[in-house]
C-alpha cells in the first residue's frame, strides 16, 4: 500500500490507496502547447506553485498546494499539434498493475489506444478508450503517486462523465474498477449516476439528456460565432 502525507478534507483515509480493489482518480494531467501562458494562468487561479520535473527538464512540471502535488502538465507533442488537436487535460485512475488494468479493459471492450509503457522511473501507464468512447489513463504508481491533496479550494474534488450510453459506461467502470454506482437522488428524474470507490464518492456519469444539452449549446455558440465573422459579398 502507498500512503501519501499530505492532507485530506474531512478524512483519515490516504489520498492514494493501491490495493486489490483499484482507487478513485489518482491525478490529472495537462497537455499544453504554451507552457509559460499555463503556469501563470494556473498559479494565478488557483495559488498553485510550480515545480520543474528533474527527468524532463523544460518539458514536464508539477504543481503543488501545501508542498502536495495537485496536477502535472507537459507540452503536447508536434504530432498532435499537427493533427489539430487542443490543450487539455488527461484523467489518470490508480492501479496496482497497468498490464494487467490494460487487458481486463480490453476485454470488457475497451479500446488500448497506447499500450502500457513506462514514465521514466515516475509510474507505468495504458491510455484506454471506454466502450461509449471517453478516453482515460490506468496509472501505476512507482516513484510519482499523484495527487497528494483533494477536497480543498483549488484542488481535485470530482469528476463527471458525460457520454451517450449512461448503463453501458456504469457497467463498464463496476467491472473494470470495482467502483459502485449509486442512483439515489433527492430527485430521481436527475438521473445521475454517483459513482463510489467503497464508500467514498468520487464522481459520477451524466444522463445522455444533460450531454445532449451541452452538445447543444455548443452548436449554437458556434453558429453565433461563425454568423459574427462572416462578412457578405454583393
Amino acid at each position: 500500500m502507498i500512503l501519501c502525507k499530505c492532507r485530506l478534507l474531512k478524512s483519515t483515509r490516504p489520498a492514494i490507496s493501491v490495493g486489490s480493489n483499484w482507487p478513485l482518480q489518482t491525478r490529472r494531467r495537462r497537455r499544453n502547447t504554451d507552457q509559460t501562458a499555463a503556469k501563470k494562468f494556473y498559479s494565478e487561479l488557483f495559488g498553485w506553485d510550480i515545480h520543474e520535473f528533474t527527468m524532463a527538464p523544460n518539458d514536464f512540471f508539477t504543481f503543488k498546494m501545501d508542498g502536495c502535488d495537485v496536477a502535472a502538465a507537459y507540452t503536447l507533442p508536434v504530432e498532435q499539434r499537427s493533427q489539430g488537436v487542443p490543450a487539455h487535460w488527461n484523467l489518470y485512475v490508480a492501479v496496482e498493475n497497468a498490464d494487467a488494468a490494460a487487458g481486463r479493459a480490453a476485454k470488457l471492450g475497451a479500446k488500448v489506444l497506447a499500450a502500457p509503457f513506462d514514465v521514466f522511473d515516475a509510474g507505468r501507464v495504458a491510455v484506454l478508450q471506454d466502450p461509449t468512447g471517453a478516453v482515460f489513463s490506468a496509472w501505476q504508481a512507482k516513484r510519482y503517486i499523484g495527487c497528494g491533496i483533494k477536497g480543498v479550494p483549488g484542488a481535485f474534488c470530482v469528476a463527471d462523465l458525460s457520454t451517450p450510453d449512461q448503463k453501458a459506461a456504469g457497467r463498464f467502470y463496476e467491472q473494470l474498477f470495482g467502483w459502485r454506482i449509486g442512483k439515489e437522488d433527492e430527485n430521481q428524474a436527475h438521473n445521475y449516476y454517483h459513482l463510489f470507490n467503497h464508500n467514498e464518492f468520487i464522481g459520477g456519469i451524466l444522463p445522455p439528456a444533460f450531454r445532449d444539452c451541452l452538445i447543444a449549446m455548443r452548436l449554437h455558440r458556434r453558429r453565433r460565432v461563425s454568423a459574427r465573422n462572416s462578412t457578405c459579398r454583393p
